[in-house]
Formats: structure tokens, sequence, C-alpha cells
């Protein structure tokens, strides 16, 4: 009967810049000159936790503030069969000093290039290179369009790190579109795309990679998934089988509690939690997961923040096709505290006397007070408009201009109101209209 593994407690030492702490074995030690992650065996009666502080601090003076289970591995060497628990350390006290004679080194983990590396370092370094958050698309929620809309504001703010294209609801030639049109854009941004289980393995291996709605057979099965391979699952048992597979990572469709109680010091493969509410999806890290998926609310949140940062150029685009757009209403300016714009008054717009119809200056207004009101609202909230006043002064002729000027006199959780001062191309004032806008929460 073969000795049971020796448990070693593993730090992944992170700095604030994202670098991780690599070390190299003193003289005297196997494999002396390679390098690794720092850490040592446990002592009898130590938690993992207990021993890798007390490991980081003999090998490098450093204190451990804050670390949480990550993976657990057992890796077999000439001279020992060991298990390996890996752990995020994501505060230290003090900077690293050699108490041992060894050499160490902040690096990126995409500027990994010390040599040689310990073997079972080597999976390491592609686990600490996945995706910080997997993004699950919102195509069926937010409509082809809003959700491309929110996917450009997403990949240009730097928050989308992966895309899992994933939109049973589609139809394969919608689909497809979907895919034609996101893909270009990640690239752009060096962005990976993953595709959902349910459709064909061949958008996959267009994109970069699958989540798998099943385990594989074997590794084979595993690599057919494309460069990077997945699997959703539901029960933590199979974490075991997912990690034999060869998979990268699994995305676990439960709790993070279910994930600690199967797994209290790592599972076997980097696991993304697929949460059921925000509270759960917090406590992902400290119960050892990799990150999370973020759902429809997250693209919510992206479109919302698209609409309230909105260029000039964006806007006109939106109202090309819309009441405002038929009107040729231009904006000028557009910030939360003031919009402003002009419009030409035009025959079809005007009333009997060749002067601009009361209900074109009302429209006017409602447009801009409107837009204002979008500027201000929070993530994933709407507005409509629920009571417009207008005072009347002077027209406005034909084939001139009229500007408007909309800004708030009130500003609240629920309502907001405005007022609108148009002007005529000669600078005499026309109307004064007061409206308010609702605010509707967010979908929940």
């Amino acid at each position: 009967m073969s000795a049971p593994p020796i448990d070693v407690a593993v730090g992944v030492v992170f700095r604030g810049d994202g670098a991780v702490l690599l070390g190299q074995r003193p003289p005297g030690k196997p494999y002396a000159g390679w390098w690794e992650f720092p850490g040592g065996k446990l002592e009898a009666g130590e938690t993992v936790a207990q021993a890798l502080a007390r490991e980081l601090h003999e090998e490098l003076g450093i204190e451990v503030r804050a670390c949480a289970p990550w993976v657990v591995r057992e890796f077999s060497y000439p001279h020992a069969r060991v298990r390996l628990h890996f752990r995020r350390v994501t505060a230290h006290v003090g900077e690293p000093c050699s108490r041992e004679g060894q050499a160490f080194a902040w690096l990126g983990p995409e500027s990994i290039d010390v040599a040689p590396l310990l073997p079972a370092t080597v999976p390491v370094i592609a686990w600490l290179r996945l995706p910080a958050a997997l993004c699950a698309s919102a195509a069926a929620t937010l409509g082809e369009e809003g959700f491309i809309a929110a996917l450009r504001h997403g990949l240009d703010a730097g928050k989308v790190p992966a895309l899992l294209l994933d939109e049973p609801a589609l139809a394969p030639d919608a689909f497809d579109r979907l895919l034609r049109r996101a893909l270009p854009l990640c690239r752009a941004h060096r962005v990976r795309v993953l595709i959902g289980p349910l459709h064909p393995v061949s958008f996959a291996r267009a994109a970069d990679g699958a989540l798998a709605g099943r385990l594989p057979a074997d590794a084979a099965g595993a690599r057919a998934l494309g460069p990077l391979a997945a699997v959703r699952l539901r029960d933590p048992g199979e974490l075991h089988a997912a990690a034999a597979a060869g998979l990268d990572f699994a995305v676990l469709a439960s709790t993070s509690g279910a994930l600690r109680e199967a797994f209290p010091e790592g599972a076997p493969l980097p696991v993304y939690l697929d949460p059921d509410d925000e509270a759960d999806a917090r406590l992902a890290h400290a119960a050892g997961m990799h990150c999370v998926v973020r759902g429809a609310r997250f693209w919510q949140d992206l479109r919302s923040e698209e609409e309230t940062t909105m260029d000039l150029a964006t806007i006109q685009a939106r109202f090309a096709s819309t009441f405002p757009g038929l009107m040729g209403v231009t904006v000028e300016e557009a910030t939360p505290e003031r919009v402003v714009a002009t419009m030409r008054v035009r025959p079809d717009l005007c009333t009997a006397g060749s002067t601009l119809h009361g209900g074109a200056f009302m429209a006017f207004a409602d447009t801009l007070g409107a837009l204002a009101t979008v500027l201000n609202l929070p993530a994933g909230a709407r507005t409509t408009t629920i009571e417009s006043k207008t005072n009347f002064m002077s027209g406005a002729p034909v084939d001139t201009a009229v500007r408007a000027v909309c800004t708030p006199l009130h500003r609240g959780r629920s309502t907001m109101v405005w007022q609108t001062e148009v002007t005529s191309e000669a600078g005499k004032r026309c109307a004064i209209v007061i409206q308010t806008q609702m605010v509707l929460p967010a979908a929940t």
C-alpha cells in the first residue's frame, strides 16, 4: 500500500498590481534552482491556513492578512507524492525578503518567464490566466441592439474579462448573426468568447472554446470543445471528474455554501459560481470560487451606464429613428446638470400664421427633460413623463430656429422635475415648460 500524500500549503501571493510572487528553491533541496510558489508542509495539528501563514513568515518575512482556498491537486514526484493546497493570498504585511537564501520575483500572470518551473507550478500559471469573470450574454433580454451596445460599452470600459455567448432562446440564424457581431468586438479588446452548451460545437470552433452542459468522456473530448474548455455542473461532487477530464474550469450552478461543504480547502480545478443572488456572489471568493458568472443584471447596468455617458454623436444616432429625429432636434450639450438643443421651424411643424405649433414646443421640451433624466438615472432604471405644464410667451416664425435649455428643479430618487426655456432665433423667450419625470426602478 502506498504512503498517503504529504499535505503542502502553497500561497499564490498577489501584489496590488496583480503580479504574483514566485520563489526559487534553495540549494540542498530537491529540484534546487527550480521556481515555484512559496509554501511548505503542514505540521501536526496545523490547518492549511496556519501552515501557510507560518511558512510565508519563515521563508519571506511577510504576514498573511487575507487568504482563501482555491484549488487542491495531488502530484507525484520521484521523491514524494504531495497534496498541494493552493490558497490565494490577497493581503499581506511586509516586503518579501530572502530568509533562506532563495531568489524571488514578482511577475504578472501573462509574463511569467522564469525557468525552470517546478512541474506542479505549471498548471497554476494557466489558472491565473483564466478570465477574472465570465459574463453570460443577455441578448434575449435586452434585444440584439441593446446587448451589442452594452457589450461595446463594457469592452471599452474594460469590464468584460470574457464573454459567454449563451442564447438558447435565439434561432440559429439569429445566434449566428449575434456571434458575427460580438466576436470582432471582443477580438479587438483581446477578450475571449465561449459558446454556451446548447449551441453547435461549430460555433465554439469559431470562438475561443465552449461551456459544455455535461462532462466529456475524456481529455480528447474536452479539447474538442476548443482552446478553453469548461463544463456547467450542479453537483460539486462531479468536480473531480471535470478535473480528470482535463477541463480548464467548471461553472457551478449552485451556492458557495455547497462548494465549501464539499471542498472546504478548495476544489480540484478552478470553479466559477453562477450565483442565485448578489449576496452569494459576494461570498464566492472566500468559499474558494475562482470568480463568478455575471448575468442579465450586469448587462442592464452596463446599458444604463452607456446611456448616461452618451456623447452627442451617440445621442443623435439614437434620435435619428425616433420622434425627436423626425422633428429635427439637434443636441448641442448633454450633461446631468444641463441639456441644450436646437430645432429648425419647418413648415410641417407650424400652425396657422406660419409659426411653430404649440405641440411642437411641448414635444421639443419633453425630449430634453427625458434626456436629462436618463443622464441622471441609477443603473438599470428607466423613466416616463407624468406631468407637463407649458407657458407660452411668443411665437417662432417658420424658417428660423428655436433653442432650448433644460435645467433641474428637483432630482430625487422617485421623481425629477425639469424646467426648459425655449427661445427664438432672435433671443426672445417663446415658452417655459416644467415637466415631472417618474423614475422607474430597475427590473428584478
